[in-house]
């Protein structure tokens, strides 16, 4: 699955994402990034679920609103139809169609930073408002061992870290299996690079910061 860390300061939000595609084995299928672009909008959206979910909520989010406000007042509504004409079409067998997808952007009205999460696409209507940090997947293990390994680092300061923010996904690679949100079993890992995607009042930028040696066909980190 898909690793999203959010970091949200006054005048950025930094979304880290990995890069690995894989199957329910654990295997790199390919490469890809999962950050979608809304920049008419000074917005991202990420998707964790099926592979092909991404491009369509990207495509649909975009085309159907003129402004980041707007979105997210009618995220629910845009997603649900979404979901009812063409979930078919990023289905995976034995998985299923459903996703998890954050979103972040500056408000034009309220003038701030947001990040919104819908934690399941079967519970359109619970959508939360994360905070300053949001690290998907997280457990406390990859916590406590980003906690030893800057001890006494202030959060303010973490907010800006791209050594304290790469660590993490670094971490949060360690870990080679977690549980599906929608059906509890094994799946996926972090892998292929870390993106960092800033998006600011004046615009959206990207770079790989990191590019790990997974390899087609293996598992991530190198086992067979």
């Amino acid at each position: 699955m898909t690793a999203c860390n959010i970091f949200v300061l006054s005048d950025q939000i930094r979304v880290w994402t990995d890069g690995a595609a894989v199957d329910t084995d654990g295997h790199l299928i390919h490469r890809q990034q999962k950050v979608g672009f809304l920049p008419h909008l000074n917005a991202v959206v990420v998707i964790r679920g099926p592979a092909l979910a991404p491009p369509m909520v990207e495509l649909w989010l975009g085309s159907l609103h003129e402004t980041f406000d707007d979105l997210v007042d009618g995220l629910s509504a845009t997603l649900r139809g979404l979901i009812q004409d063409h979930a078919d079409k990023w289905e995976v067998r034995g998985a299923g169609s459903a996703f998890e997808l954050l979103l972040a952007g500056f408000s034009e009205s309220r003038k701030t930073p947001e990040v919104y999460w819908i934690e399941d696409s079967r519970r359109l209507d619970d959508i939360k408002r994360r905070g300053a940090i949001s690290i998907v997947p997280a457990d406390d293990v990859t916590t406590r061992r980003l906690t030893e390994a800057f001890p006494g680092m202030s959060e303010k300061k973490a907010l800006r870290s791209d050594d304290v923010q790469l660590r993490l996904m670094e971490l949060q690679r360690d870990v080679r299996a977690r549980p599906n949100f929608y059906d509890g079993l094994p799946s996926g890992g972090v892998g292929a690079f870390a993106q960092l995607t800033t998006v600011t009042r004046s615009g959206i930028s990207t770079r790989i910061v990191r590019r790990w040696p997974d390899r087609i066909g293996k598992k991530l980190g190198g086992a067979s």
